[in-house]
């Protein structure tokens, strides 16, 4: 069977036209995410028309369209599991590459090929010419995609230890605890949906501990409660350990994230009780953004007054950190439109954006203004400023020559709450009497890059006996929230560099 001479204008055509939306594709840099069906579209419409024009082959014997069947399936399943994570980014320009590929492969094994005197032939020399470009253009493909893909990766940890180790950060049980000047602070909903079950489930009331009043009492009246989360991305229970709750929590864990860490209580011939919560969270951008290139300091509070008092930035000044963004070059209309100017004030020197203003069902804001005494605080500052920008009808776009620089973030600290530890502050409820603290922790890993941000985070209390610029290189607001819901379930003020991305 040939094609007839319509058949291969016809094949022109589509051929150039899908080559010309390659080049664009590429040049534009586009990417989408694998949503978590893709793995099925990709399995229902591709693997099968790929099937066909394999065992279309002419005059194919059995034992070669059995060999051709086994590597297709091979093929499919590594292709399938790959997709299989949602957090795939894949180019657009993937699209009309594949169809490039099958369209010249195609076209050959269904006219090109014959099989003479037991060999399979090609019936001309272009016949050749076109598989050897399907071919090669597979395998620049795939080099192309490696590349990207391993440029793409995340940073690796820049902290994974325990907050002691920290000289420039704190983490607060509450967002209305008071944290020092001149340190960042960071507080996440984890630990405080675990107290709530502690509360609920085994105190049967407000927690009360001797000689930690004042912290415990910022626990029991925290507003935040398991509304503000999104259903299926926490998991809470408090129990005892001879009703088999560390079993319990260790099965449902498996069960409901199997890709979290298992939590080690430490077994006890003891009997005790264990208050847990954990929380996974992200925020995947409808576009990536661009690293942003040379070298770009992060100043702290102090730094900045410096700065200002002297009109100049000296070489001891700022810490050089990686960022990720939108340059003053116009152009990237994708990526501007997916940011929301949330505030911005005219002398230039606070403003806030919300990264993906289509991102659901949570979002990731910033906002770059003066730090107050507490988180809580500082968050009713920015929702005030951002209620009377937006009702005077501030632009919330933005616009070509605005730029955009957020410092990349990727850590891990685990934190012990050492003041509602140990034998020396017992609790009080009745229910509860004879009983303390013996560990208060809370493990945070938070990720912030071009493609994401994403947030896990565990808690647990075991008681045993100009144009615009937004430039977020200074002290800043970052916050992750529920859209629609009250309150927010990460909350943190980065004063330094201390948990930034150097380069």
């Amino acid at each position: 069977m040939l094609p007839s001479k319509s058949d291969q204008v016809v094949f022109a055509f589509v051929l150039s036209v899908l080559g010309a939306t390659f080049v664009v594709f590429l040049l534009w840099n586009l990417s989408f995410w694998a949503v978590e069906s893709f793995p099925i579209v990709a399995a229902v419409l591709f693997i099968p028309s790929v099937l066909i024009l394999f065992l279309v082959l002419p005059r194919g014997t059995i034992a070669e369209r059995a060999i051709m069947f086994c590597a297709l399936l091979v093929f499919a399943h590594a292709f399938s599991s790959v997709l299989d994570d949602r957090r795939v980014l894949l180019p657009v320009w993937v699209l009309p590459a594949l169809a490039i590929i099958f369209l010249l492969l195609g076209w050959v094994l269904v006219f090109g090929v014959h099989r003479e005197g037991g060999k399979i032939k090609f019936r001309s020399p272009l016949y050749k010419l076109k598989l050897f470009s399907g071919l090669t253009f597979l395998g620049l493909s795939t080099a192309l995609f490696w590349q990207q893909s391993t440029k793409d990766g995340s940073y690796p940890l820049s902290f994974d230890s325990r907050s002691d180790q920290l000289k420039q950060t704190v983490v607060v049980p509450t967002l209305d605890t008071p944290f020092p000047a001149g340190k960042s602070a960071l507080w996440c909903a984890s630990f405080q949906i675990a107290w709530n079950r502690l509360k609920s489930d085994l105190a049967k009331g407000p927690v009360q501990i001797q000689g930690a009043e004042l912290v415990v009492g910022r626990l029991n009246h925290a507003e935040q409660t398991e509304e503000d989360l999104e259903p299926g991305s926490f998991y809470s229970a408090a129990g005892w350990v001879k009703d088999g709750i560390m079993e319990k929590i260790q099965a449902e864990m498996a069960g409901k994230f199997p890709n979290a860490r298992k939590v080690d209580f430490h077994k006890s011939d003891l009997d005790f009780a264990v208050a847990f919560g954990y929380l996974q969270a992200e925020v995947m951008f409808t576009t990536p953004f661009e690293e942003r290139e040379g070298p770009i300091f992060f100043f702290n509070q102090e730094e900045q007054t410096e700065i200002r008092r002297r009109f100049h930035r000296s070489a001891e000044q700022g810490t050089v950190v990686k960022f990720f963004g939108i340059s003053v070059k116009p152009g990237h209309k994708e990526i501007r439109e997916q940011v929301e100017v949330l505030y911005f004030a005219e002398a230039g020197d606070e403003y806030a954006v919300d990264l993906c203003k289509s991102s659901f069902p949570n979002q990731v804001v910033l906002a770059s203004l003066p730090k107050k005494a507490t988180l809580g605080q500082t968050l009713a500052d920015l929702d005030k400023k951002s209620s009377e920008f937006l009702s005077k009808k501030g632009s919330p776009r933005l616009e070509d020559g605005e730029s955009l620089a957020v410092p990349n973030m990727h850590w891990r600290i685990e934190h012990h709450f050492k003041e509602l530890e140990g034998n020396d502050k017992p609790l009080l409820n009745s229910i509860l009497q004879g009983t303390w603290i013996g560990d208060a922790v809370q493990v945070i890993e938070f990720k912030l890059d071009r493609r994401s941000a994403s947030l896990t985070g565990v808690g647990f209390a075991k008681f045993a006996l100009g144009p615009r610029t937004f430039m977020f290189n200074g002290p800043f607001l970052l916050y992750m929230k529920k859209r629609g819901a009250k309150h927010p379930f990460f909350v943190m003020w980065v004063d330094n560099a201390e948990l930034l991305i150097k380069k």
